[in-house]
């Protein structure tokens, strides 16, 4: 378990299995995530370089709040295909 400073980092406390209260932009179910614009947020619009690996939706949003599946979830410069 690791300790996040918000102002200045960021990461996941959990790394695996469904997370039913992931802070999301509007999502649709069964999507890839992405960095959204607005900070702690994950959205299914295709950002290049801003991918989540190991992380998609499972369930559309409700009220910027979705089900999401995590394994080992980490960001890279390299977009989704």
């Amino acid at each position: 378990m690791a300790a996040f400073d918000a102002t200045t980092e960021y990461g996941w406390a959990q790394i695996y299995g469904p997370n039913t209260v992931a802070k999301t932009d509007t999502v649709a179910a069964d999507k890839a995530l992405y960095i959204d614009g607005t900070t702690g947020r994950a959205d299914d619009a295709d950002v290049a370089g801003d991918a989540i690996h190991g992380a998609f939706s499972m369930t559309a949003d409700t009220s910027n709040v979705a089900t999401v599946y995590l394994t080992y979830p980490f960001v890279s410069d390299i977009a989704f295909d």
